[in-house]
């Protein structure tokens, strides 16, 4: 236990970019013990160790068991070796298709389709390379502002953006496969949109139940009313996301499937619909701050539920004046 107690107070300081003398001032003790603890020289009392596995949010058991956290990197890093892998995959297949688009099979419908592939490849590298610099950085400063300064396991939310990664990668590839088999059976634009739209959808869905799944390990004490407002408020943005994305898909659906002479009317209710979704997106945020400062349960606001509704019969009024016009 002494040996891995040493080795593991240097893993956790080194996984989160701290230097022994930062360490030293949040703990209010000298650098030289530090120090001692990690050479097996000396050991921290109990109540330290308390302070030490809430500065790196993890329970003193981890501290205890070098084991747990040795399988928890090995399993950061098989993560990591997936990702890359999936995105080689996806770049293969990207430039394999890319060949015989422009040599075998060079339409018209063939080129939107190219060019579909291409975003697709695009965004999977925008995500590739930013998900992979936090992470071998141990970067999560984007996550801790987002979630208002909670203290969170940094371990869990590590796990949260690969597993996240992972997902994206994943179902881009799969994707890929979708619009090349609508490439080659000359399928209309509307398949590939319509692809889209599902796939960012599908992404959204995922982001909400990889969330709710890792919950309790994300933040260890989730019967908090901070953290229960944090989820209640993920939740709603995620609703409001989901129809500012839907909106433009059903104006471009209306456009293409329908004969619309004067696009006036229903152009209204597309910049109506995600001018009221943004408001509310904003509005509940800040109810949310407001209600997590006062340590107050959180409710959605009437504006939610009114503004939702209102959105719906939008989107329904969209394909309806379209079909009949």
């Amino acid at each position: 236990m002494k040996h891995n107690l040493g080795k593991t107070l240097a893993q956790l300081r080194n996984q989160n970019n701290m230097s022994q003398e930062e360490l030293a001032q949040k703990l209010n003790i000298s650098r030289q013990a530090i120090s001692n603890w990690e050479r097996n020289i000396t050991q921290p009392d109990i109540y330290t160790l308390q302070n030490i596995s809430t500065i790196f949010n993890v329970e003193i058991n981890d501290i205890l068991n070098a084991k747990s956290l040795s399988l928890e990197s090995n399993h950061a890093k098989q993560r990591q070796n997936l990702s890359a892998f999936l995105y080689l995959i996806n770049a293969i297949l990207s430039i394999a298709i890319l060949i015989y688009i422009l040599t075998i099979h060079k339409t018209e419908n063939s080129l939107i389709g190219l060019c579909f592939l291409i975003m697709i490849f695009v965004m999977s590298t925008i995500i590739f390379i930013t998900f992979e610099s936090l992470l071998s950085k141990n970067n999560l400063s984007l996550i801790d502002s987002f979630t208002r300064g909670m203290s969170l396991n940094k371990h869990a939310l590590k796990k949260l953006l690969h597993n996240i990664e992972l997902f994206y990668l994943a179902s881009s590839l799969a994707l890929s496969l979708l619009v090349f088999m609508g490439i080659i059976f000359h399928l209309a634009i509307q398949y590939h949109v319509f692809l889209l739209f599902i796939h960012i959808i599908n992404f959204i869905i995922y982001v909400l139940f990889i969330n709710l799944k890792l919950k309790e390990e994300i933040q260890l004490k989730f019967d908090t009313i901070e953290v229960k407002n944090q989820y209640k408020n993920l939740f709603i943005t995620l609703i409001y996301a989901v129809v500012i994305i839907t909106t433009p898909f059903v104006f471009f659906l209306c456009i293409s499937l329908f004969d619309i002479k004067n696009k006036t009317f229903i152009i209204l209710l597309l910049i109506t619909t995600i001018i009221l979704n943004l408001i509310g997106l904003f509005y509940e945020s800040y109810i949310c701050t407001k209600h997590i400062k006062a340590n107050q349960k959180y409710i959605y606001t009437k504006y939610t539920i009114i503004s939702i509704i209102i959105s719906l019969l939008n989107l329904a009024g969209m394909i309806i004046i379209s079909y009949l016009r």
